[in-house]
């Protein structure tokens, strides 16, 4: 998995909110719903599942569970805006 610009800005933005003291440490949780083709974002403190696999991209911690890892296998991660002005994260294969 790797990130464009606007996808780690918008993460770190992310976690900034989230983020209570700068020593707690912060995990992204990204999963993949059957309905949509978009990837769904969580950020939180919580420790990794026994099923998750860790990654850290550009100094973020990133937890993928192994189910949904066959979608992050060879794309880029990025936040981009539709033709109405919404913003969504959008997974680009390369």
């Amino acid at each position: 998995l790797k990130l464009t610009g606007s996808a780690h800005q918008k993460l770190i933005q992310e976690i900034t909110k989230e983020q209570k003291s700068d020593d707690e440490v912060l995990y992204v949780r990204l999963t993949m719903e059957l309905a949509e083709v978009v990837p769904n974002l969580s950020v939180s403190g919580r420790a990794p599942l026994t099923d998750d696999k860790e990654f850290e991209i550009e100094g973020i911690k990133i937890l993928i569970h192994e189910k949904d890892l066959v979608y992050f296998d060879h794309a880029k991660l990025d936040y981009v805006s539709d033709l109405l002005g919404n913003k969504h994260f959008k997974l680009l294969k390369i």
